[in-house]
């Protein structure tokens, strides 16, 4: 790591005013912190300004690429386990599924890697509001959250492989553990809600899916009063 700026130390306490530089991508940092000495025990508070960083890298998921982002902090924790720390700002690219997003806001906690909080996407391709939680810390991810969205190509996103067009739009209320479609398992509503494909558009008032697994049995449970009501039960 390369640093150019300033920085003042006392026994316990650090200020930084400074550009940093590494093989994981650039930072302007303006920060003042305690316990530095002690990463897992250090509490900072300030701003950052973030181009090009490998989140992939750093926490070695492979479904991340690199993010641009101006963010003011306050919290506690340096490495994966011990991060805590309450964020407010805005990200001008995150790569997901080799998808850019651009144009994000946040507001929430940030436990490396778990988001909960509030997020607004304007990217063109995705409009959408989210109030929630999004861990990603294990193999297994975790989402408990509610996301209005105004327009989402999933297609487009790298979310769905089946459907050359995928636009989605509506309410979500999502309590679910899985990597993929395949191992999903829990509850997620759908409230006015439609998807478009190349075939046709799809529209849902009310839309109940449960999945959940007995061993290798999955049980999918639908619910949907001007759809259909029914389950499917087997190894798939």
């Amino acid at each position: 790591v390369q640093l150019r700026g300033d920085i003042f130390v006392s026994a316990n306490s650090l200020v930084i005013n400074a550009d940093l530089f590494s093989q994981l991508g650039t930072a302007d940092v303006d920060m003042q912190m305690k316990n530095y000495s002690e990463s897992s025990m250090a509490t900072y508070k300030g701003n950052l300004v973030v181009t090009n960083f490998n989140l992939g890298k750093l926490f070695h998921k492979r479904s991340f690429g690199t993010t641009s982002f101006d963010i003011n902090f306050n919290g506690k924790g340096f490495t994966q386990e011990t991060l805590n720390t309450e964020v407010r700002g805005q990200v001008s690219k995150l790569v997901y599924q080799n998808y850019a997003y651009n144009n994000l806001k946040i507001r929430g906690t940030l436990k490396a890697p778990v988001f909960n909080g509030n997020f607004i996407s304007l990217d063109p391709n995705l409009r959408m509001e989210f109030n929630g939680l999004a861990d990603f810390s294990k193999q297994i991810n975790v989402y408990d959250f509610e996301a209005s969205v105004a327009y989402a190509d999933l297609a487009a996103l790298n979310l769905v492989k089946r459907d050359s067009i995928g636009i989605f739009k509506g309410d979500v209320i999502m309590n679910m553990s899985g990597s993929n479609l395949n191992n999903a398992a829990g509850k997620i509503l759908l409230l006015n809600t439609s998807y478009k494909n190349e075939n046709d558009t799809y529209g849902f008032k009310d839309l109940q899916v449960t999945s959940s697994f007995d061993g290798p049995v999955r049980t999918i449970e639908i619910n949907s009063p001007d759809v259909i009501n029914g389950t499917v039960e087997g190894v798939f």
